[in-house]
């Protein structure tokens, strides 16, 4: 009530005489901005009301947008492969898996807005068992690529601390293509991100309890992207 009464003194104060003819003429006007006045007034004096009135918060009741879209073993990952604004979803097979697909292959099931299509293969050769899977945009062209960090390496891969790209065409992945020789090794944690804001992902080694072949403990290390394939 006394933020109430303070109101209506700060508007008193600043009130102008009228004549009646005025008065007649602007009771349409004032009877219309009470009306507002009132719903806003509203608003402020319920707690949580204007937040609710705009719409839900947190996070809405979760609903199946795929029935059939990265099985056990292999690696689940998000981002916008085709440049549309919206995260699609991609597994990579990994090792393979009888009800998936082959081993090393990226299947990518593109995101409608309200639900992902059918999985398609993107690619047969990127990321296999044992190594590292990621999506990121190497190159600045507005399209998350696939990237595999071998760490230890693998039989059918490249050697250890290798990291490959297969860039992103907006409806499949290229060829992979070695980016790194010598970039996050067994043992250590690999990520990416743009570190230097030129809108091109960097790949980063976190060594953690390090590697004799690395770098010591509790290190980082970054290997910025140019943009530009080998």
């Amino acid at each position: 009530m006394r933020f109430s009464l303070r109101f209506k003194a700060g508007i008193r104060r600043g009130i102008m005489p009228v004549t009646r003819r005025q008065d007649r003429e602007n009771k349409p006007l004032l009877a219309m901005a009470a009306a507002v006045g009132g719903a806003a007034a509203l608003i402020m004096a319920v707690p949580g009301l204007s937040a609710a009135a705009t719409g839900a918060t947190g996070f809405r009741p979760a609903t199946e947008w795929s029935a059939h879209m990265c099985l056990a073993g292999e690696f689940c990952a998000m981002g916008d492969v085709n440049g549309d604004g919206r995260a699609d979803a991609i597994a990579f097979t990994q090792g393979g898996n009888p009800g998936g697909g082959p081993p090393g292959s990226a299947f990518v099931a593109l995101s409608t807005g309200h639900s992902f299509r059918p999985a398609v293969e993107w690619s047969s050769g990127i990321c296999l068992a044992g190594e590292h899977c990621a999506v990121a945009d190497v190159n600045g062209d507005g399209k998350a690529d696939a990237i595999a960090f071998t760490q230890g390496g693998n039989p059918g891969g490249g050697p250890p601390g290798t990291v490959f790209v297969a860039l992103s065409g907006g409806h499949s992945f290229g060829p992979a293509v070695e980016w790194s020789n010598h970039m996050c090794l067994a043992g250590e944690t690999c990520a990416m991100g743009d570190v230097n804001r030129n809108h091109k992902s960097d790949a980063i080694a976190f060594t953690q309890g390090g590697n004799p072949d690395g770098g010591p403990p509790g290190s980082v290390f970054v290997a910025l992207s140019t943009g530009i394939a080998p």
